[in-house]
């Protein structure tokens, strides 16, 4: 092949490339261009809704009152962190663990899977440490321990840890924690109850603390609400707080009552929500739970005689 023909080949080629990129390019244009003009003509419909919003519903014959997992958002025991520490005594003890720690709150629940010991102690803080609002977070640790003489002597062991914080300020007045025992057939409970403060007074906070079916410490359920009450039915613990019934005109203040039913299974606590009014009796011939301890922010608790 002589140069002439070397050259006109190679001229040929560089032809053939530009013609497939251009049809190349036409052929990519081409989907563009069909995919903006379907995005053009898709159009948002105007006409107006004719569809029910109330849907075809069955005529109910009787009130259901179904169940669910019981609530444990908001819970102050997050479950991430683990205890560190075991401590040296004979049975679990809130006069012995005082020995080494300074407690606030302390009680034992007794199950028919072994014992469970909770514990709260105020953290540090300093009253001239404040943030930019000039307030002072005070920090409550709580600690839950079980049993055991496997592996060493007879001690407590931390199980389980979680944490909760007042915003203190000085004209913020006091926040109490209290410190309830109750018994579910041959099963004791124990339950945090935080009134609030000063400012607050209705609304209140409670955690509800068991020992789950294979025999270790869980939060069972967490609720808050307006004027907590608790009470026992046999096997079923039984929580209500204010809320408002139909509306009768000029509203006051709530005259109906949130009842939560829980009630432990093989599965975990489980709910039964409903409301009721409450000039009906509530919490009548029910088990009240017994206050085992108190502790106020900023101050110390008040004598325990829980052991």
């Amino acid at each position: 092949m002589n140069t002439a023909q070397k050259t006109n080949l190679g001229l040929a080629t560089v032809a053939i490339l530009a013609i497939a990129t251009v049809l190349a390019a036409a052929a990519l244009g081409g989907k563009e261009s069909k995919t903006a003009t379907i995005a053009l003509t898709t159009t948002t419909s105007t006409a107006n809704p004719t569809g029910d919003p109330d849907g075809t519903q069955v005529p109910v014959t009787k009130n259901f009152s179904g169940s669910r997992p019981a609530n444990t958002d908001g819970s102050w025991f997050s479950g991430l962190h683990k205890g560190q520490s075991d401590y040296a005594m004979t049975r679990l003890s809130c006069t012995e663990l005082r020995q080494y720690l300074t407690l606030d709150l302390c009680a034992v629940a007794s199950t028919s899977r072994g014992s469970f010991m909770l514990t709260a102690s105020e953290g540090y803080w300093d009253p001239a440490e404040t943030d930019a609002d000039n307030v002072v977070s005070i920090p409550l640790y709580m600690d839950v321990y079980t049993f055991s003489s496997v592996g060493g002597p007879p001690r407590a062991i931390k199980d389980l840890e979680g944490v909760t914080t007042w915003n203190y300020e000085a004209d913020s007045g006091a926040n109490t924690i209290q410190l309830y025992r109750g018994k579910l057939d041959a099963d004791e409970l124990l339950v945090l109850l935080d009134t609030g403060g000063e400012q607050d007074t209705n609304f209140e906070t409670v955690h509800i603390i068991t020992m789950s079916p294979t025999g270790a410490p869980q939060v069972a359920a967490t609720y808050s609400g307006d004027d907590i009450r608790l009470g026992i039915d046999k096997s079923k613990l039984i929580i209500s707080f204010s809320r408002y019934g139909p509306p009768k005109g000029q509203e006051c203040c709530p005259d109906y009552a949130t009842i939560m039913q829980l009630v432990p299974g093989p599965a975990g606590w489980t709910e039964t929500f409903s409301s009721m009014s409450q000039t009906d009796a509530l919490l009548d011939g029910m088990t009240p739970l017994s206050l085992i301890d108190k502790y106020v922010f900023p101050s110390k608790s008040v004598e325990s005689t829980s052991n």
